[in-house]
């Protein structure tokens, strides 16, 4: 069994999922800041997002990232870490 980490790296990024592919359910990334009033639009975010999910037993394993709303999702860089154990 796999589990990986990645660290997104985002320059002014509103909305983005990911997932292991496109078929997979993807997880929503939260920019809201916990804080702020929910009339008040979200701001853009730009810094490093670290996640971590299971990919199973698969030989091969990729990540899939998806910028489905209107708003922008600019990946300026993707480090992966894997770790495998039984």
């Amino acid at each position: 069994r796999r589990r990986w980490s990645a660290c997104l790296c985002m320059d002014r990024t509103a909305a983005c999922s990911y997932g292991r592919n496109e078929d997979d359910t993807l997880v929503d990334i939260n920019f809201r800041p916990s804080d702020l009033a929910m009339d008040d639009p979200t701001p853009m975010y730009t810094g490093d997002k670290k996640l971590e999910f299971q990919a199973g037993y698969d030989r091969d394993c990729y990540f899939y990232i998806e910028g489905s709303d209107p708003l922008p999702c600019s990946i300026a860089g993707i480090y992966l870490r894997g770790v495998v154990y039984d």
